[in-house]
């Protein structure tokens, strides 16, 4: 092999090399892979609602596991809690006495069907208040 036909063929696999992170390129995920990584936030073996992930580098298992914390230890605290939502720039939060118990974000509702995070976690608030009365 001549030194030229050597370069031409370093030049050809260095700009293949350059080119391959764009053919392994994320894909939207679906909704199948979507629900894959879900987790359930429970309260008294009640699903509340689906948390999806990763967000925020935080899984779907750490986001529910969380909140699911976060509600006990309201719920240690004050037995009846008042249930609320709030609007912020990522989505939207349900709240237990004023105190962040999730957050509900694009990644947890199916923006498909006309559903909004605001939907998701006034449905949410309504299955938790249930849980609590």
């Amino acid at each position: 092999m001549t030194l030229g036909k050597l370069r031409s063929l370093l030049r050809l696999l260095g700009a293949l090399l350059v080119s391959a992170p764009v053919w392994g390129a994320a894909r939207p995920a679906s909704a199948e892979q979507r629900a894959l990584d879900a987790m359930n936030v429970q309260v008294a073996n009640r699903d509340i609602i689906a948390l999806r992930g990763p967000i925020a580098g935080y899984s779907a298992r750490e986001r529910a596991t969380g909140a699911m914390s976060r509600i006990e230890a309201v719920l240690d605290e004050v037995p009846n809690p008042q249930v609320s939502m709030k609007q912020t720039p990522d989505g939207t939060q349900v709240l237990l006495e004023g105190k962040s118990a999730f957050l509900v974000t694009r990644a947890d509702i199916d923006a498909t069907i006309g559903e909004t995070t605001e939907i998701g976690a006034r449905e949410a608030a309504r299955r938790l208040t249930g849980v609590l009365e």
